[in-house]
């Protein structure tokens, strides 16, 4: 069997983590002038409890996961603004 480096392994979740927000987002920017208040809320309250009963299962419990709410409201608004911030 074929060890995995703690770097190597930490570069693969990473990874599996970019793409799921990558489809999120992409899911966003395609329907951000069709979607209401209510599917919005839908996709955060589905993808919590998935990932709290994911989380439940692997860890026991899903406390302290937090993030979605702001992922969200920023892309859709980055989308709906143009796409562009600029950092300084």
């Amino acid at each position: 069997m074929n060890e995995i480096n703690q770097e190597d392994l930490g570069n693969r979740g990473v990874k599996i983590l970019r793409r799921a927000f990558e489809e999120l987002d992409n899911l966003i920017k395609e329907n951000w002038r069709s979607f209401t208040c209510h599917q919005i809320a839908s996709i955060y309250h589905d993808f919590l409890f998935d990932m709290q009963r994911g989380l439940r299962g692997l860890r026991g419990t899903a406390t302290n996961f937090t993030g979605l709410s702001e992922f969200l409201i920023f892309r859709f608004l980055y989308h709906q603004l143009g796409g562009s911030f600029e950092s300084k």
